[in-house]
């Protein structure tokens, strides 16, 4: 049997800790990761499911797959949003697939392989059960020297234009003490950076009826030894937020970058999409940054939502111009089949929507150029995620840069190595990235 996997992992950070986990209890096992396809007995591809594009694009790599299993003979594993959403579609569109598994058929992924590469086709799909059993080594499938870390699983929001409850049920938290054990793996592991995650954050342990929030699991994940940075994604723009932010003014290891998804500015439009009035977050964001000149700021934003007029559009841009985010994600509103976004009267054309996307990410990128210009001829603090040789400037990460979504600064300096937390000088910029000497 050959043991070695090709892995695609499509999606969000939360689906890439599904794989690291899903990789990790198979390693126990003799399984192992492989780089090269046409070297690996098993094409496995952990899919998303949350809109149009990330399901072509999971078609796309499945085609892939087949293409594959007819030259070399192995196995397609498909996991993910896209089995726990939609299985049936999923067999009756791609039937070489040999296991299709929504998130409760991890637990038997090991007896399901075992199975298929005895030739029987594996349909495991369980709408009650969401979580992904974790693992007690997982691979880390990050590069670098950050990883990320779930706090929760699932969503107990109901965003008209979001089938992610649907697909991974309502949130349950993990307790403090397994979110500890599994950072001080990943420190043991020699990763400097832990980012927290989770569909929402904000709401970290309201679940677990034991009285704490996300501030007592970052109080707690500040005490591990050699874990130099921490870093939240995915803030919701609730009250919480204040005291969140807060806690970054002075903290070592909790970084000043807020990545907070409004998804709109207009009142109107929030209403619609079910999500709550900004109230006074707009204001009190730029008061924090006031404060403290080190915070970044992180938002994304749906434009074309069922009923947005120019005036809609328009109070968006305002808030943009308001606020001036350093990073901004720009997102046209696609409809999904199930969600109350999906029935609302007024849907936007696709080529108004484009064409409002164009106007925001155009605005977005010239304040981004301003903001980072700004950073020139300053000191930085980078962390190296890839080192330096004799061609090649090393490529790190200032604090306000995450990996993946944010730009990166390139290092002209010598004996750099990944993990490495240097002071730098900022020599130059573009709209997204930095350039240092050190």
């Amino acid at each position: 049997m050959n043991k070695e996997i090709f892995l695609v992992s499509l999606g969000c950070s939360k689906n890439l800790v599904d794989s690291q986990n899903v990789l990790g209890n198979l390693s126990e096992h003799g399984f192992s990761l492989q780089t090269d396809e046409t070297k690996a007995g098993i094409f496995m591809i952990n899919t998303c499911g949350f809109i149009g594009p990330a399901r072509e694009e999971g078609y796309a790599h499945i085609q892939d797959a087949i293409a594959w299993k007819q030259q070399y003979g192995g196995i397609i594993v498909v996991l993910g949003c896209m089995p726990q959403k939609d299985a049936k579609q999923l067999e009756i569109k791609f039937p070489d697939i040999d296991i299709i598994s929504g998130f409760s058929g991890y637990v038997q992924l090991l007896e399901s392989i075992t199975t298929a590469q005895q030739g029987k086709k594996i349909r495991t799909v369980d709408t009650n059960q969401y979580a992904v059993p974790e693992a007690k080594n997982p691979t880390i499938l990050t590069g670098g020297a950050s990883a990320y870390l779930k706090l929760a699983e699932g969503c107990s929001k109901s965003c008209a234009f979001c089938t992610i409850p649907t697909i991974r049920g309502k949130q349950v938290s993990s307790d403090i003490n397994t979110l500890v054990s599994q950072a001080k793996h990943l420190v043991n592991k020699g990763i400097k950076e832990i980012i927290l995650i989770a569909q929402d954050p904000i709401t970290y342990g309201r679940d677990l009826n034991d009285n704490i929030n996300i501030l007592d699991a970052i109080n707690a994940l500040e005490k591990i030894d050699n874990l130099d940075w921490l870093r939240l994604h995915y803030l919701f723009p609730e009250k919480m937020v204040k005291p969140i932010i807060q806690r970054m003014h002075g903290s070592e290891k909790l970084l000043p970058y807020v990545d907070i998804p409004l998804q709109h500015g207009h009142p109107e439009i929030l209403k619609l999409m079910n999500r709550p009035p900004l109230g006074d977050i707009p204001e009190f964001l730029i008061e924090a940054r006031q404060q403290n000149p080190d915070l970044i700021l992180r938002t994304t934003f749906i434009v074309g939502f069922p009923g947005e007029t120019e005036e809609h559009f328009q109070s968006l841009l305002n808030l943009v111009d308001k606020i001036r985010f350093d990073r901004v994600g720009v997102f046209g509103y696609s409809p999904e089949v199930g969600t109350p976004a999906e029935k609302l009267p007024n849907q936007v054309s696709e080529d108004i929507i484009q064409k409002r996307c164009n106007i925001l990410m155009k605005r977005a990128a010239e304040i981004s150029n301003e903001l980072n210009a700004n950073k020139v001829n300053t000191e930085q603090l980078i962390i190296i995620d890839k080192p330096s040789n004799n061609e090649l400037s090393a490529i790190g990460r200032t604090m306000g840069q995450s990996p993946d979504v944010d730009g990166v600064t390139y290092v002209e300096g010598e004996d750099l190595e990944t993990g490495d937390i240097i002071v730098a000088d900022i020599i130059g910029h573009d709209d997204f990235n930095l350039y240092a000497e050190f």
